[in-house]
C-alpha cells in the first residue's frame, strides 16, 4: 500500500498495522505528534482525501468529535491504512512563519569572555638552547606554569609543528580559560565569535556575538525538531524510554537542530564558523540531558535526579556540534530535576540574585518554572502546566504562527486578531487567555469554567449575538469564534467546553505554584515589588488577561512586566564573561528547590487555583 502526503507531495509504502503517524516519521515528513502520538491531542490531525483507512479509534472520536471525524478529520497517531490512500497534514504551516521570540534585554556586563586569542612570533630556537614549541607559546601567552593538569589539548598539540613551520613561526594561539585549544597560521585575532544558546522544549535559539566588541551580529530561531516525538518533556522521556533507538533519535534532532541554527547566524554575519570557539547553553533539564546524549529516563520518576547538575564542558567535536573542533560547549548549571539552566539564566539576566526587593519571576511553557526571593534567598519550583500554552490538546490549538488568533476582544460581538493579517486558521496560547477571560467578563462562562445554561445567559446579561455563536453538537457544547466561511480551511474555529477546562489545568497548576513559594517566603502578593514575565508566552500575553483568569497575581499593571527571551541572555551574559559563569554556578548552589509533588498542601492550592476569580 502507499500513502500520499498532499503538501509534501511525497508518496510512501505503507507496511502493515503501521499507523500515518509512523509512517511520516520514518520518511522524513514532519507530523507534530504533542502528546506523543498517545491520541490525547489534535496536533497530528490529518484530513483524509482519498483511499480506505481504520475506522476511528475513541480517543479519535473524543479528540474530534462525530464532526470532526464526519469531515474527513483523523489523528495521525490512531489511523493505519488499508489501501493506498492520500491525506492533507492539518495545519500546513511552514516552520519559517512560527513566531519564535528571540528578542532580549541586552544589558551592560563586564567583558570577559574565557576566549582569547594571541598573535605570536616564536623566536628561533637553537641545539644548544633546548625548548618546546609549547614551551615557547607558554612564555609568550602567559600561561602558568605546568601544575599536573594538562594546558594543551591533544589535537592542538598535533598540529603545533605544522602550523609554526608553513607559518614561518608566525602564529595565532586560542586559548580557553587558560587552555591552549588551537593554533592557526598568520595573524586571526580579529575573529574571535560565540554563540549563546536557549534549548526550550518548543523552540531553539541561537546568538552569534563577536567575543571582542560583545556586539550581537546574528540571531536565529527553529522549532525544536524533537517535537515529533512529544510536544513536551514527559513525552519524550517516555518515548526515550519505551522506542529502544528513542534517545538516540531524540539527540540527532537537537545536535541537527542546534547546527542549522549554527550555519544560519554565521551566514547572516558573513563568518566561518571554524572561528566559533565557544557556545554556552541553557534549557530544562532534560533538553540538557538530551542534548548530552545521556538518557532522561531517571527525570520521570521520583526523586526525579539529575545525572549531573554543575556546570558541564565539552569539546565541539565530542558531540557533532560544528564550530572549532576544539571549542568548548559550556553546559550552564541546573537547580534540579525540573529546574533547569534556563531558570538559571533568568535569574542571572534579570539580577535577581542581586536585589533587594522581592521579586517573582514566571517563565510560562510546558513546564512553569517560577523563581522567588531577593539576594538573601530565593526559591523555585516547576509545576507541569501542559502545552495548553502552546495551542495543545486545545480543539483548534496551534503555536503562535501566521493563521494563529494572538488577540481577542468580546462586547456585542466577537473581535480576532490573526497573525499574519490572513484568514484565521486556529488559535494560538495568547489567543486562548484573551478569549477565555473575555469570555467570563462577557458572562459566557462562570468562575468554575462551565459554559452558562440559556437561561443563565439571559440572567446575565449575555448580548444576543454572542449567544448565537454558542452551539451543541452531541453532548458537546463550544463557542464560536470565527465562522467556517471566515477560516482559511473552511473549519470554523470554536472553544470548546473542555478547551475552558484545559487552560484551567494549566493556569492552576502555574497559580499553585506561585502560591507555594509565597507560603515558603511567608508574603503576601503586595509585598512583592515586581513580576516578570519571561519567555516567549509571557512576552506576547495580555497581562490583564491573565490576571483575570487568575493565572498571575492581581498586582498593579506597573509592577508587572515582560523580560523577553532572559533566559536567552542570561546564556549569552555566560558567553561573555567568566564572572557570569561563576554567578551562574553560584545561583544553581544556592537557589532552594521545592519539591511541590511531595507538599499535600499543593494540590489544596491547585484545586483552589482551578477556579477563575470572580469578576476583577
Amino acid at each position: 500500500m502507499t500513502i500520499t502526503f498532499e503538501s509534501e507531495q511525497t508518496a510512501v509504502e505503507v507496511a502493515p498495522e503501521q499507523t500515518v503517524l509512523d509512517v511520516a516519521h520514518s520518511a522524513g515528513v514532519n507530523i507534530i505528534a504533542t502528546c506523543g502520538g498517545r491520541g490525547r491531542c489534535n496536533s497530528c490531525r490529518i484530513k483524509v482525501l482519498a483511499g480506505e483507512f481504520t475506522p476511528p479509534t475513541e480517543q479519535e472520536i473524543t479528540v474530534l468529535g462525530h464532526d470532526g471525524i464526519a469531515r474527513g478529520f483523523r489523528l495521525a497517531c490512531q489511523t493505519k491504512l488499508l489501501n493506498d490512500g492520500l491525506v492533507r497534514i492539518v495545519p500546513p504551516i511552514s516552520e519559517r512563519s512560527f513566531r519564535i521570540l528571540s528578542a532580549t534585554d541586552r544589558q551592560e556586563y563586564s567583558l570577559d569572555p574565557d576566549v582569547r586569542k594571541r598573535r605570536l612570533v616564536l623566536p628561533e630556537t637553537s641545539e644548544e638552547h633546548q625548548s618546546s614549541d609549547f614551551e615557547e607559546i607558554r612564555a609568550l601567552t602567559g600561561l602558568p606554569t605546568y601544575t599536573g593538569k594538562q594546558q594543551v589539548d591533544l589535537s592542538a598539540l598535533q598540529t603545533l609543528p605544522s602550523t609554526i613551520f608553513h607559518a614561518s613561526r608566525d602564529v595565532t594561539a586560542v586559548l580557553w580559560d587558560h587552555h591552549l585549544i588551537g593554533m592557526e597560521a598568520g595573524d586571526t585575532t580579529e575573529q574571535v565569535y560565540g554563540i549563546a544558546f536557549d534549548i526550550g522544549t518548543t523552540t531553539v535559539v541561537g546568538y552569534l556575538i563577536d567575543l571582542r566588541s560583545g556586539k550581537e551580529l546574528g540571531v536565529a530561531s527553529e522549532l525544536n525538531a524533537q517535537a515529533l516525538y512529544g510536544g513536551d518533556v514527559m513525552s519524550r522521556i517516555t518515548f526515550a524510554q519505551q522506542d529502544e533507538t528513542g534517545l538516540h533519535k531524540l539527540h540527532q534532532r537537537i545536535i541537527h537542530t542546534i547546527n542549522r541554527i549554527i550555519e544560519k547566524v554565521c551566514e547572516q554575519a558573513g563568518i566561518d564558523r571554524e572561528h566559533v570557539y565557544e557556545v554556552t547553553i541553557v534549557g530544562n533539564t532534560c533538553m540538557h540531558h538530551l542534548f548530552l546524549n545521556i538518557s532522561p529516563i531517571h527525570l520521570g520518576v521520583a526523586p526525579y535526579l539529575a545525572a549531573i547538575r554543575e556546570r558541564y564542558v565539552v569539546a565541539a567535536e565530542e558531540l557533532g556540534i560544528q564550530i572549532a573542533p576544539r571549542g568548548r560547549i559550556v553546559m550552564l548549571p541546573l537547580i534540579a530535576g525540573f529546574v533547569g539552566a534556563d531558570t538559571v539564566g533568568v535569574v542571572l539576566a534579570t539580577g535577581m540574585h542581586k536585589g533587594s526587593n522581592i521579586t517573582l519571576a514566571v517563565d510560562i511553557g510546558t513546564n512553569g518554572e517560577i523563581v522567588l526571593g531577593t539576594k538573601d534567598r530565593l526559591v523555585a519550583c516547576s509545576t507541569a502546566a501542559g502545552t495548553a500554552f502552546e495551542g495543545a490538546q486545545i480543539t483548534h490549538g496551534m503555536r503562535g504562527a501566521t493563521g494563529a488568533i494572538d488577540r481577542v476582544v468580546i462586547d456585542d460581538d466577537v473581535q480576532c486578531h490573526v497573525i499574519g493579517e490572513v484568514p484565521a486558521l486556529g488559535i494560538c496560547g495568547s489567543g486562548l487567555v484573551d478569549t477565555i477571560a473575555q469570555m467570563l467578563d462577557a458572562g459566557i462562562i462562570n468562575a468554575n469554567g462551565r459554559f452558562r445554561r440559556e437561561h443563565e445567559l439571559e440572567q446575565a446579561g449575555v448580548k444576543p449575538r454572542l449567544r448565537e455563536r454558542i452551539k451543541i453538537d452531541g453532548k458537546k457544547k463550544y463557542f464560536v469564534l470565527v465562522e467556517g466561511r471566515q477560516t482559511d480551511n473552511g473549519e470554523p474555529v470554536v472553544i470548546t467546553q473542555q478547551d475552558v477546562r484545559e487552560l484551567q489545568l494549566a493556569k492552576g497548576a502555574i497559580f499553585a505554584g506561585i502560591t507555594m513559594l509565597m507560603q515558603e517566603l511567608n508574603i503576601h502578593p503586595d509585598d512583592m515589588t515586581e513580576l516578570l514575565l519571561a519567555g516567549a508566552f509571557g512576552n506576547y500575553l495580555d497581562t490583564r488577561s491573565a490576571v483575570r483568569i487568575g493565572l498571575i497575581p492581581a498586582l498593579p499593571p506597573e509592577k508587572i512586566r515582560s523580560v523577553g527571551n532572559a533566559a536567552g541572555l542570561g546564556s549569552q551574559l555566560a558567553l561573555l564573561s567568566g564572572k557570569a559563569k561563576l554567578e551562574a554556578d553560584h545561583i544553581a548552589k544556592t537557589t532552594q528547590h521545592i519539591a511541590l509533588t511531595n507538599r499535600p498542601e499543593f494540590q489544596v492550592a491547585f484545586a483552589e487555583a482551578m477556579a477563575f476569580p470572580e469578576g476583577l
